[in-house]
């Protein structure tokens, strides 16, 4: 008869809780069982097996564990990945703790476990968000038509917020920080109305009798097109904007950034230049003086130019250079200069295709743990590599 085989963890699991018996902790807590917190892991492995090297003051090779924000900044715990985490590979290798016996398989796999789930603080006292708090608007009316780019005062704005008035959902919402936030109004009967702003987490805060509504229709500004409809992301593109009900003194907002140079042609085009922006789709909006607006969605997209400048700040700074800059840099490998990218061989100026900087971005493994570039941004790669790689 074949001897049943069971899966190591289970195997582990079992014998823990073996080893714990009858009257280890409370009966029935669990309390000495490993648990891939950091709660358990500090109050069971690290202030009871391994700071007789790593506390303050006596930290070996820096690595100090007394506590969570310790252990944090010493790089020995890499969030998500126990293969990089010497906490992990030295507690699996025996080599800690030193001079003492070491830890037991389930005590191993509770620290790799909280490792890869993030090696988050348990014992951290979450504070909730204060609800949000509309103080002022302006302007204060604006015609039952809507179309009127309000601008909100207050506190505890957050990303993602949304704002009513009268009921009716406020459009474009700009969040330009916790204390101020742009939208355009909606079309609503005369009268005088509420604001209420929600957060994501479902906090909201209200401004009575905050706008009124005028018994008036203003005609509206429109945007048919945009052209060029892309550009770089260091500005300076001369557009287009076809429409109508354009007014003298009218301003042209893309992304929030606000165009450069208006010059209001006529009634239906506009030309301006493009402020600087990071890349992506973004939307354009016409603000005449008498307060309404009109918007084009995506009406414009900022795209990452074939220089190293552009592909710097866009691609390889705030993508790669968490892994690949300074003394970390994996197999020396560093992003964070010109100088440093050419002199590690991952590029080969003049062929793409040989360069480990484009291949690993097609292949998607960089940048890592995070989302793969973009096929417009590989593509930027590849043309800057072919066409000599040059440093502007």
């Amino acid at each position: 008869m074949r001897a049943l085989r069971l899966p190591r963890r289970i195997l582990v699991f079992a014998l823990a809780v073996l080893a714990v018996g009858p009257g280890c902790g409370r009966p029935g807590d669990g309390a000495d069982i490993p648990q891939p917190v950091y709660s358990w892991l500090d109050r069971n492995v690290f202030q009871a097996k391994c700071l007789g090297c790593h506390a303050t003051g006596n930290a070996a090779y820096g690595v100090d564990l007394s506590s969570y924000a310790r252990l944090q900044v010493t790089g020995s715990v890499v969030a998500g990945d126990p293969a990089r985490s010497t906490l992990y590979t030295q507690a699996f290798s025996g080599l800690m703790p030193k001079g003492a016996a070491r830890l037991s398989d389930a005590e191993i796999e509770a620290i790799e476990a909280w490792i890869r789930a993030g090696a988050e603080d348990d014992t951290a006292v979450v504070v909730p968000a204060a609800a949000p708090v509309v103080s002022a608007v302006t302007p204060v009316s604006g015609p039952k038509n809507g179309g009127t780019t309000i601008t909100l005062s207050g506190t505890g704005f957050s990303s993602g917020i949304a704002v009513s008035v009268g009921g009716s959902d406020c459009t474009g919402v700009m969040v330009s920080s916790a204390g101020t936030l742009s939208c355009v109004t909606p079309a609503h009967g005369a009268g005088v109305v509420d604001i209420t702003v929600t957060n994501p987490d479902g906090q909201t805060g209200s401004l009575a009798g905050a706008f009124t509504y005028n018994d008036v229709v203003l005609a509206t500004p429109t945007i048919g097109s945009v052209s060029p409809g892309s550009g770089t992301t260091a500005g300076g593109t001369a557009l287009t904007v076809d429409g109508a009900n354009f007014e003298a003194g009218a301003t042209v907002i893309l992304g929030g950034a606000s165009c450069t140079g208006v010059t209001v042609v006529s009634a239906t085009r506009i030309t301006c230049t493009t402020p600087a922006h990071a890349a992506g789709a973004v939307d354009v909006r016409v603000a005449n003086v008498s307060g309404q607006s009109g918007t084009l969605a995506s009406g414009f997209t900022y795209a990452v130019s074939a220089t190293f400048s552009s592909i710097f700040q866009n691609i390889l700074q705030p993508k790669c250079n968490s892994c690949h800059a300074g003394n970390g840099a994996p197999k020396g490998v560093d992003y964070s200069t010109y100088a440093k990218t050419m002199s590690t061989g991952s590029v080969l100026a003049g062929n793409a295709a040989s360069s480990k900087l484009y291949l690993r971005t097609i292949d998607g493994t960089m940048p890592k743990n995070a989302s793969p570039l973009s096929a417009a941004e590989e593509t930027t790669i590849q043309t800057w590599i072919n066409n000599g790689a040059l440093n502007d």
